[in-house]
């Protein structure tokens, strides 16, 4: 992107922030997990900076982080640069029963989805054995998907899980 992806604005607002606002609908504890904090202090967010749980493991690294500082048992991980999550959907995600490790917006995105504490001591096995890939995780822990059902109710246009990859995308949301 060659910039910042959670600091790209978009509809006047830094995307890290819309995300903060959106999460903070249905969770208690909002965490930016990686990165120097400092360039978010500006913001004024209503979220807690953490370290990721393995420097340079991008982000498996963040989501050991993230269920390492939680106080609660599972995290809910979205990525900085998804600006379509609705709390709607945030919602859905959470009514789902429990009893999986991870439950996953689908097996093409693992981040955005539900990890477990039970996750911990897999992501440092993944980590330590250089084996970086999320999407390969979520087979490794026999995760769960949300239905197309439940995704069809909350997000029709199944946009949820879409992040920002280029200028062009970025471009692409921006009012003409």
């Amino acid at each position: 992107m060659g910039s910042d992806k959670a600091l790209m604005e978009l509809d006047g607002e830094p995307l890290v922030a819309h995300l903060v606002a959106t999460l903070a609908t249905c969770c208690d504890e909002v965490l930016l997990v990686g990165g120097d904090p400092a360039r978010f202090a500006h913001l004024g967010l209503s979220a807690r900076w953490v370290p990721d749980g393995a420097s340079g493991s991008g982000p498996l690294g963040g989501i050991l982080g993230a269920l390492e500082a939680a106080r609660h048992d599972s995290c809910l991980v979205v990525a900085c640069d998804m600006p379509f999550v609705t709390p709607d959907l945030l919602a859905a995600l959470a009514a789902q029963p429990h009893g999986y490790r991870v439950l996953a917006y689908s097996a093409d995105e693992p981040l955005l989805a539900i990890y477990t504490r039970a996750c911990v001591e897999p992501l440092r096995t993944a980590i330590a054995s250089g084996n970086l890939a999320a999407r390969q995780f979520l087979d490794g822990v026999d995760a769960s998907f949300v239905s197309t059902e439940i995704l069809d109710s909350v997000d029709p246009e199944h946009r949820g899980a879409a992040n920002l990859n280029t200028p062009d995308d970025l471009a692409a949301l921006r009012p003409r």
